[in-house]
């Protein structure tokens, strides 16, 4: 087997990779080949592609993303030596910590590779949007706050995410009250980022996020978040465990109102 860079001319054989309940992967791939902090890789035996996944780069604090092996190919050590060379490819890079988004069939596999449960994801699912008024609170991001939206994400997440935030700032939205600007919401970063330090901030968003979705992922942390949804009838369909290896992730997942992805929490 051999590990080797992804390339663009790798793209049209990656649906054979898709797995039930993921998003697309093909432009999840299409954005980590033209990243510069991304770190998408292939393993080949035989001349065919194995396995895939991606390592994501914030410095101290890393991601690994998608990682699949091919239903043929698995239990013969693809993951493992995929998962092995992300991981020394991201502490090579000075990264203390790595994080990802462990499916139940993979739990025990990461357990093994060194990580353990950070926290868990509540997905939820309504019969369709909310009717609701968007708070006169909520007004677009202004260029202006674009350095506070920034700082924002890493109080609370514990990252620096500016290389993924940066070029999805245009056309959100922030709750700007008479102490200033109170959360943020990305609605086209992955699912729809919403960020808030503040409950009723954070469920003002919410609100104008699902008026046009009926499907939320949330971390079980973030209770307030969750019982509104139930509260409007959106049913609990799945939970997955966030996991990290090396030093623990210092984050506030309870003001986290809507996660990016699987692949960046």
């Amino acid at each position: 087997m051999i590990i080797k860079n992804m390339v663009k001319e790798d793209i049209p054989h990656l649906s054979r990779f898709q797995l039930e309940n993921w998003p697309d992967i093909i432009p999840e791939f299409k954005f980590y080949i033209h990243n510069s902090f991304t770190h998408p890789v292939k393993i080949i035996d035989q001349e065919k592609i194995v396995g895939i996944g991606c390592a994501l780069s914030f410095g101290k604090t890393a991601w690994l993303g998608h990682i699949i092996v091919d239903e043929k190919n698995r239990n013969k050590g693809v993951g493992r030596s995929l998962v092995e060379y992300l991981c020394t490819y991201l502490e090579n890079k000075g990264a203390l910590t790595i994080s990802l988004i462990s499916t139940p069939g993979a739990f025990k596999f990461y357990q093994k590779m060194g990580f353990h449960v950070d926290t868990e994801y509540i997905f939820l699912e309504g019969q369709g949007p909310l009717e609701s008024k968007a708070a006169p609170e909520i007004e677009k991001l202004r260029k202006k706050d674009q350095e506070e939206v920034l700082k924002l994400d890493k109080s609370v997440c514990g990252e620096n995410r500016t290389q993924v935030l940066k070029d999805y700032l245009k056309n959100s939205y922030t709750y700007q009250d008479s102490e200033g600007m109170q959360g943020y919401y990305l609605p086209h970063l992955g699912e729809g980022l919403i960020i808030s330090p503040d409950e009723i901030a954070g469920l003002e968003l919410m609100k104008l996020r699902y008026q046009k979705k009926n499907q939320g992922v949330l971390p079980v942390d973030n209770t307030r978040g969750v019982n509104f949804l139930l509260d409007n009838d959106f049913q609990e369909i799945r939970r997955i465990n966030r996991m990290v290896r090396g030093e623990d992730l210092i984050w506030d997942p309870s003001k986290v109102f809507n996660r990016i992805s699987g692949n960046m929490g």
